[in-house]
């Protein structure tokens, strides 16, 4: 309805009620763009989470251990090295996009499964496998563990006069030099 009335020339406010919403927004006007201005806002400051992370459960524990796997379904690999041609170096481990929060909090990434230690994970892309280390007193059961899926969570192309406001953008797992959040060809943007 907002993209409809500003091709109509129409000015939008969307209130967003608090929560978390795990998707991507795409707000594409090239070719419709006006003047009317949209704003999209969170009716209580700080209380509209938009992430990039899925909750995933289902975990299994590896026999005597701490260690708990899950299927991995993706394959995106080291991202590009965007200095390769200014013989920069980019380790392996800044090179990945994948990221692991369990009750919110980050885990460490590890390029092999030898090197984990508590709060940390590894994919292992060939095997389909993650991998998550915990302390003990975790309960993989009982915790909320997010898994970053989605490489942007907003993005904007020929769009004027545009207001985000109150928002929280989390979570992306956007690749070397990318944005979670992306404005393009775009002007009078708060």
């Amino acid at each position: 309805m907002a993209t409809a009335n500003h091709k109509n020339h129409i000015g939008t406010r969307v209130v967003i009620y608090p929560g978390i919403y795990r998707e991507s927004i795409t707000l594409d006007l090239r070719g419709d763009h006006t003047d009317a201005p949209l704003v999209f806002e969170a009716k209580d400051k700080g209380t509209v989470i938009i992430s990039g992370s899925d909750v995933w459960t289902d975990w299994h524990k590896v026999a005597g251990t701490n260690i708990y796997t899950h299927p991995w379904p993706y394959k995106w690999g080291l991202s590009g090295n965007p200095w390769e041609g200014e013989n920069v170096a980019v380790s392996p481990i800044v090179r990945r996009r994948e990221m692991v929060f369990v009750e919110g909090t980050a885990l460490e990434q590890v390029l092999s499964l030898n090197a984990l230690t508590d709060r940390s994970f590894h994919i292992a892309e060939e095997q389909g496998m993650i991998y998550v280390l915990l302390p003990r007193d975790v309960n993989m059961h009982q915790a909320i563990i997010e898994v970053s899926t989605r490489e942007y969570i907003f993005a904007a192309y020929s769009v004027k006069n545009l207001v985000l406001r109150g928002l929280t953008f989390q979570h992306a797992n956007s690749p070397l030099q990318e944005s979670a959040v992306r404005v393009v060809d775009s002007s009078h943007i708060t």
